[in-house]
Parts: structure tokens; C-alpha cells; sequence
């Protein structure tokens, strides 16, 4: 039913991922644990959105 993706995708996508992981191993404890609470802190909904529970 579904076909393959072509192979420059799938080498494109195992660069990317490549390039990731080397990136962010090379990334300082702090940079990276700020990183992942900004990322944590986005993804929040604002307080006014929600209900007081009942």
C-alpha cells in the first residue's frame, strides 16, 4: 500500500539525526537544562486557559 520513501529522504533524515546527536552531546550541562525548561515552560498552557478543577 505505502511505498518507501525515496532514498535521498532517508538520507537526509540520518544526516539530521547525525548532526543532532553530535550537536547536543557537545552542549554544556547548563545550556542544555536551560533549553529544556524553556522548551517545558512554552508548551504550558497560561493559567487564565484553565478551569479551577470540580
Amino acid at each position: 500500500m505505502g511505498a518507501d520513501p525515496p532514498e535521498g529522504y532517508r538520507e537526509a533524515i540520518a544526516t539530521h539525526r547525525a548532526t543532532w546527536n553530535t550537536s547536543r552531546q557537545h552542549t554544556s550541562p547548563e545550556i542544555q537544562a536551560a533549553a529544556e525548561r524553556q522548551l517545558r515552560d512554552r508548551v504550558r498552557e497560561p493559567e487564565e486557559h484553565c478551569a479551577d478543577g470540580r
